[in-house]
């Protein structure tokens, strides 16, 4: 194996995310980036750790990961490469894990991201997740969010907002602001430098219901939210829909009143859970708006879109905290 310089010859066998990923970071750095792809489509993420991750609710779907597969990828395709030094890890995976629960899901990709660590035993090295952006992957989609938020050092790029091929892909046809989301969040992560690592982030302390309003504050909002971008228009944000003691989600009106968004439905009397972007609800347009230098200085990036989330709720004045699940 030996090292390849990019050409439209050898570029078009790799990853085009990956790509973008390795030239925003040589263009930012100053400095060659060594991109190693070790991948395999049609994959299930049992795979690719010998972790476990339970077993779903009676609520939910459960279903046995690749029976008989447990970390098979994980044994040929990535332990093989330790302990080449590298600087860190992206993971692009999830669909066929779509129909499982999200706490499934989640425990396996915990496990993984540890058993990848001390595989180099390099420590809590970077680790870069890119969100999946189709809309059958919710489950998904909040798993990969949650892992960003409770495991050390990684970093997190949301696609929900890109454009579909022909609106039936499983990803956007579009790799190169994939890639560019996944360097701005490894600039912010592994290289330690002042940029927002992420869009809006759903904060679930400091979010509640007050009568029939939704309150969902957020955090890393760069200089505000806004709704609009060169992917998705400008207006109400949205899609979010609202759920009540009952349970069965409606669609839901939002405006944003500063670093909030306020949320009601006419159908929903009493809000108890509230999501965004989610299942086949559509695309979002919430983003922060940020000033981020791209592309060596002659670009500047101005939005980073919100992750869809699930979020159960409290009240304003009483109840326990929210759960983001």
């Amino acid at each position: 194996v030996t090292w390849k310089v990019p050409t439209p010859g050898t570029a078009s066998l790799f990853s085009a995310v990956c790509y973008y990923f390795g030239r925003e970071l040589a263009e930012d750095l100053g400095v060659p980036i060594g991109l190693v792809q070790s991948t395999k489509g049609g994959t299930y993420i049992a795979e690719w750790t010998h972790a476990t991750g339970g077993t779903c609710t009676s609520m939910q779907l459960a279903r046995d990961n690749a029976p008989g597969a447990d970390g098979r990828l994980f044994d040929t395709k990535i332990l093989p490469l330790a302990p080449y030094a590298i600087r860190g890890f992206v993971w692009y995976q999830g669909e066929n894990d779509s129909r499982d629960c999200a706490a499934v899901y989640y425990n396996m990709l915990q496990g993984l991201i540890a058993e990848w660590r001390a595989a180099w035993g390099e420590g809590d090295f970077p680790f870069g997740i890119v969100q999946l952006p189709f809309g059958r992957t919710p489950d998904t989609q909040q798993a990969q969010l949650q892992a960003y938020l409770t495991v050390p050092n990684t970093f997190l790029a949301v696609t929900t907002d890109l454009p579909i091929l022909g609106g039936t892909a499983l990803h956007p046809a579009n790799k190169r602001p994939v890639g560019i989301r996944l360097a701005i969040g490894a600039r912010a992560v592994a290289y330690g430098e002042a940029v927002a690592p992420v869009g809006p982030i759903p904060d679930p302390v400091r979010s509640f219901v007050r009568g029939r309003t939704v309150v969902i504050s957020f955090t890393n909002v760069g200089s505000g939210l806004v709704t609009g971008s060169e992917w998705q228009p400008a207006g109400a944000p949205g899609p979010f829909s609202l759920a009540g003691p009952s349970g069965g989600f409606h669609p839901a009106t939002a405006k944003i009143v500063g670093n909030t968004v306020h949320v009601t439905s006419p159908t929903v009397r009493t809000p108890v859970q509230v999501r965004y972007t989610w299942w086949r609800d559509g695309r979002g347009n919430l983003y922060s708006a940020v000033r981020i230098p791209i592309e060596g200085g002659r670009a500047t990036y101005t939005r980073l879109p919100a992750s869809p989330f699930f979020m159960l709720l409290r009240s304003a004045t009483v109840g326990p905290a929210p759960i983001l699940l």
